[in-house]
């Protein structure tokens, strides 16, 4: 049985209420593969200083590693960097060995910028501490890079730039010096690692942190963007990624105003902890859109990042890459936990690995209509042609997805008590809908067989 949401109106306000209606039939989602929207860049996680909290689960790591990468299609790694590895090294290894604690690490070093020398054109290498980024790459990225590429898949990797703390000497206050900055790790890492980040992410919620504008966003990107292409090197720059979702449009405006900025921009991004304006995912999608940018979610580390905030961030947001938290953890992909033998999917990560599995790098978007709002649809085209249709149903129903290519066609769903389930596959001929039904609220994919 299907069921309707129905709006109520009482006096001269308006209740919107969800009511269990019987619906007239099966619910149909019409594709329009002629209207497209973003392409998809990939699932990501974060891989975070604190690295301690990591050790306990370093025996599972290469079991999570091998899921993510291959089941679930993480293809993205954010890096966080504190801004005071540029600072006299030793408290990394301090807090490794455990002779510091992890508020000791963040209260007083962290975030404790210490310039090198006075000339942003050339680093002294002895006055940074590399201590915690090598701990990140070698214990965590690296084995995930493996992973991925053992699936065939090639991973993208971003440093965040993180200083939620004051110092005598600031980066934001000297934008050579932020682009020496970036220079320098970009260099130790190709020169430990063999390869160099793909982005940067400018600054971890700036309007979390007095003078980190829209403008000076814009320096920084403008200088870090000059000074790495004169290295040769070319990443993507990603910004704001604020903590209010509704300052991501105003911070992108203020860093546009910043001459040079513009041209290293690539990604206007967002986290999801308050939004004090108004349609801020439709405005957000409409204003990179409009300037031939991407968008994305990049940090939303809480319960209410569910299947539902995933669609909204798609199709509203226009997010071409879209993270859920750290592989592993209470809001991650999956959880550690020894009482049960194995890594577990976290609940939500079940549901939302209906698209994980199916929406993978270089597909784009294409208009999904539905005829009612409890079956709601987003569409894809893969790379290889494929058609990829995930349904957000609120109630169990049918639904009938017409104008796809002919073919046949695999059905999964997974619901609060159904995990991956497979029903038996649908061929169509041309002119035909594939019709596909869920038993319960939850999430159906429909996906073009090769």
């Amino acid at each position: 049985m299907l069921f309707r949401r129905v709006v109520f109106t009482v006096g001269v306000a308006a209740a919107v209420l969800t009511c269990v209606v019987p619906a007239a039939g099966p619910v149909t989602v019409s594709i329009d593969a002629s209207r497209k929207y973003q392409t998809f860049r990939g699932w990501e996680a974060a891989i975070l200083p604190s690295v301690l909290d990591y050790v306990r689960d370093l025996p599972e790591f290469g079991t999570v590693a091998q899921l993510a990468a291959g089941d679930l299609g993480v293809t993205r790694l954010r890096v966080d960097v504190p801004s005071g590895t540029e600072g006299p090294p030793g408290y990394g290894a301090r807090y490794i060995n455990r002779q510091i604690t992890e508020r000791e690490l963040f209260s007083e070093h962290a975030y404790n910028i210490v310039n090198d020398n006075n000339d942003p054109k050339v680093a002294n290498l002895a006055a940074f501490d590399f201590s915690i980024l090598d701990w990140q790459m070698s214990n965590l990225v690296i084995p995930y890079k493996q992973a991925l590429e053992a699936t065939g898949q090639k991973l993208y990797l971003y440093l965040t730039y993180v200083d939620f703390g004051k110092s005598p000497f600031e980066h934001m206050e000297h934008p050579a010096e932020y682009g020496e900055f970036m220079l320098v790790l970009f260099e130790h890492i190709k020169s430990t690692y063999g390869f160099v980040p793909d982005g940067i992410d400018v600054m971890n919620e700036p309007d979390n942190v007095a003078g980190w504008t829209g403008p000076v966003m814009g320096q920084m990107i403008a200088a870090a963007g000059s000074r790495l292409a004169a290295a040769g090197y070319h990443p993507d720059f990603i910004a704001p990624s604020t903590v209010n979702r509704a300052n991501a449009v105003p911070y992108l405006e203020g860093i546009l105003t910043v001459r040079g900025a513009s041209r290293y921009l690539k990604t206007v991004s967002f986290h999801c902890y308050s939004d004090y304006g108004q349609e801020t995912l439709e405005k957000i999608g409409a204003a990179a859109a409009r300037r031939g940018l991407e968008s994305a979610q990049n940090e939303c580390w809480r319960p209410e990042n569910t299947a539902r905030s995933l669609l909204d961030d798609l199709k509203r947001g226009r997010t071409s890459a879209w993270q859920q938290a750290t592989l592993r953890g209470r809001n991650g992909y999956y959880s550690v936990d020894r009482t049960i033998p194995g890594v577990q999917l976290n609940a939500k990560t079940k549901l939302m690995r209906q698209y994980y599995k199916y929406i993978r790098p270089g597909a784009v978007r294409v208009e999904a209509r539905t005829d009612d709002a409890g079956m709601d649809p987003v569409a894809f085209i893969g790379p290889d042609g494929r058609y990829v249709v995930v349904v957000l149903a609120q109630a169990p129903g049918v639904v009938n997805v017409d104008r796809l290519p002919p073919g046949s066609y695999e059905i999964t769903y997974t619901t609060a008590s159904e995990f991956d389930v497979h029903a038996p596959d649908v061929h169509i001929a041309a002119g035909e809908a594939v019709s596909a039904s869920i038993p319960a609220a939850g999430v159906l994919t429909i996906r073009g067989k090769s």
